[in-house]
């Protein structure tokens, strides 16, 4: 028999990284489950777009089956029912006052520190927010571009960074650029499903930006001390809403492969 390897959760403090992915991100919540069945808790989360709803539900201090039974209501459904906007794209300000419903207004009043991260328009670059207003840097992160109209926030505007870093772990890096004291647990809910077959221009698109995706992470995938990435999820769309099937993929495939360590 195989001998696992040790996995102790109190040797280090534990930072989790949430990728988005659209609904496929909603396998987030049964891999958060499964870690909470072992005891596993995070002492500093980092996520992108969905995985940064998700982690901003799990700083603020609800479990795995309460942000379950929350996406799965009836209002949380209403309010993530698109409307356009006037010049043609997705308004997604109407969320605030969902968000707002559940969680508090600053970074500060987390139960667990959190780091969002966004793609500013006017600097070119990925911006990190863990400090003050906690929703509008929500709103920004899932702002997908061309779909999503940006977020306003003071004099710049910002969009989801999701396709140019979809595993934020840099956060968890001192300023010399060396990995901090943390054990990373990063979570992709994207990966890229194989013997692809065109059937649109819509599918060509989506797969040539997945793509783009999931080759950029390959670089921070080594930052993680583990890495977990349920291939099944790549079986469901992009805008998926099957909570419930989204949550039993990542449980059951973070089950088995927390099997392999002693914890």
């Amino acid at each position: 028999m195989q001998e696992k390897q040790s996995f102790n959760p109190t040797q280090k403090p534990i930072g989790i990284v949430l990728s988005g992915g659209g609904g496929r991100a909603l396998v987030h919540l049964g891999i958060w489950k499964a870690l909470e069945e072992k005891g596993i808790q995070p002492q500093k989360i980092s996520g992108v777009s969905m995985g940064g709803i998700i982690g901003a539900m799990w700083a603020a201090g609800y479990s795995a089956d309460e942000t379950t039974k929350i996406f799965q209501s009836e209002s949380w459904k209403k309010w993530f029912r698109p409307t356009w906007s006037e010049n043609g794209i997705i308004s997604i300000q109407k969320l605030k006052t969902l968000f707002a419903s559940y969680l508090p207004k600053t970074f500060e009043e987390l139960k667990t520190p959190l780091t969002v991260s966004s793609f500013c328009l006017q600097t070119a670059k990925i911006e990190r927010f863990e400090t003050g207003d906690l929703i509008s840097p929500l709103l920004a992160s899932m702002a997908v571009p061309a779909i999503f109209s940006p977020i306003r926030i003071k004099e710049y505007d910002f969009v989801d960074s999701g396709l140019l870093e979809n595993l934020p772990t840099k956060v968890f890096y001192n300023s010399e650029n060396k990995k901090s004291d943390y054990f990373i647990i990063g979570m992709h809910s994207n990966p890229l499903p194989e013997n692809f077959i065109p059937t649109s221009t819509r599918s060509v698109i989506e797969r040539y930006f997945q793509a783009v995706g999931v080759f950029l992470i390959k670089k921070d995938i080594p930052n993680c001390d583990i890495y977990i990435e349920p291939k099944e999820i790549a079986t469901i769309k992009f805008s998926n809403i099957d909570i419930n099937k989204a949550f039993q993929i990542g449980y059951d495939s973070t089950k088995i492969f927390l099997n392999k360590f002693e914890i």
